[in-house]
């Protein structure tokens, strides 16, 4: 009993948590549909967006008339279907959605993980997982500093919003095997994380959630 109640309250915890990632107007929903029914209203939830030293530092930000002009002349094709899209809002749930997929990954959340990514994208997450599961080995990882996120691109695709950004973070990364040994990094060094990121929205949609459909390493 004692076991069904701890992951009982494990599992709200980690719903909250999504909950105040995607939920207020932080770029990461659309704006709110027209008063309907009930039925269709619950369809939608709007919940606050944690907030961090790291987001508020993104309201000083350039204005958009000062962004790279294919960024700019993106920006304003999503503001024509999405009037009430804010880029500075969308970063900082961008921030948030990015240090909770990089802990999800890491402890093995895969509940947290498909809330955040399209399918696509979840199946080679948990291909990675299982890999690891099956050699028996853990990961620990801690974000010691996550830069304010760049704009590298952003357009409609199709009938979707679509914006990469480019995530520069300095990460602690250990893998442990089975019996607990450090099979890499034992000296707990920081490593510098290049991390490229495309978002995605069905234009319309009344799903308030931008989901992850690509990642990749600069570079590569």
């Amino acid at each position: 009993m004692m076991e069904i109640l701890f992951f009982a309250a494990l599992t709200g915890y980690m719903i909250f948590r999504l909950w105040a990632v995607l939920g207020k107007r932080t770029g990461f929903e659309a704006p709110p549909p027209p008063k309907t029914s009930d039925k269709d209203a619950d369809n939608v939830i709007a919940l606050p967006i944690r907030s961090s030293q790291k987001q508020q530092s993104l309201q000083e930000k350039p204005s958009p008339s000062e962004l790279n002009p294919s960024i700019e002349e993106g920006l304003k094709k999503i503001q024509a279907v999405d009037p009430a899209f804010r880029l500075d809002h969308f970063l900082k749930g961008a921030i948030t959605a990015f240090e909770m997929i990089v802990e999800a990954f890491a402890t093995g959340d895969k509940s947290t993980l498909k809330s955040l990514l399209n399918p696509s994208v979840f199946k080679s997450f948990i291909g990675a997982l299982q890999d690891r599961e099956e050699a028996g080995q853990t990961v620990e990882t801690k974000i010691v500093d996550l830069k304010d996120p760049e704009v590298t691109s952003i357009d409609i695709k199709g009938k979707r919003e679509q914006i990469t950004l480019k995530f520069v973070s300095e990460q602690i990364i250990v893998t442990k095997d089975a019996e607990g040994k450090i099979l890499d990094n034992p000296a707990h060094l920081t490593l510098t994380m290049n991390d490229i990121w495309t978002f995605s929205r069905l234009i319309g949609s009344k799903d308030p959630n931008w989901v992850l459909v690509a990642t990749r390493i600069e570079g590569n």
